[in-house]
């Protein structure tokens, strides 16, 4: 559990990390051709830096009322720990990873696999699409003020529209 940040503060240390990439990325934008095979090695490092940092933070972030519905998916999941059935009959998927996280007793990674679940889709969509460059477009989602939300309050809605994202950029032809 990630405690090195005061939790009144935590969101807006992630916003605050975002803005600061950008604002590194508008700096060496100015002193780097885009398409140079520096700038693309020094973004694919920098890269994969923001998705591990991106799941790591939001995926160990401490279970607390400041994270929205958090508090109810942990509710429903310590219900589940005592025996009693998820309470969503609609979304089975779902409530069968509640049922086996439950069924060995670690919240804390259920949330993380809800971050990886999150961020992982979002990740392989914008190398699919967006080759060399996926980078650029990776830091536009995480800078938009939904990544962050649907990442720690509406969960289900992040994990569904990453995944359906991720559908959208299947190489393979539809029938």
């Amino acid at each position: 559990m990630n405690t090195l940040v005061p939790i009144q503060y935590y969101s807006l240390f992630f916003y605050n990390f975002i803005l600061l990439l950008c604002i590194i990325n508008y700096v060496t934008s100015l002193k780097t051709d885009i398409g140079s095979i520096s700038n693309r090695s020094g973004k694919k490092t920098l890269g994969i830096v923001v998705v591990l940092f991106s799941l790591l933070y939001m995926g160990l972030r401490p279970i607390n009322y400041r994270f929205g519905d958090m508090m109810i998916y942990n509710a429903e999941f310590v219900s589940i720990m005592n025996g009693n059935d998820p309470k969503d009959s609609v979304e089975i998927l779902f409530g069968l990873m509640m049922q086996f996280f439950a069924s060995i007793r670690t919240p804390e990674l259920f949330f993380f696999t809800c971050a990886v679940l999150y961020i992982l889709p979002l990740y392989i969509a914008c190398k699919r699409i967006f080759g060399d460059y996926w980078y650029y477009a990776f830091l536009m989602l995480s800078s938009a003020f939904t990544f962050w939300a649907f990442g720690v309050n509406g969960i289900r809605k992040g994990i569904a529209g990453s995944i359906f994202l991720l559908a959208l950029t299947e190489r393979k032809a539809m029938v």
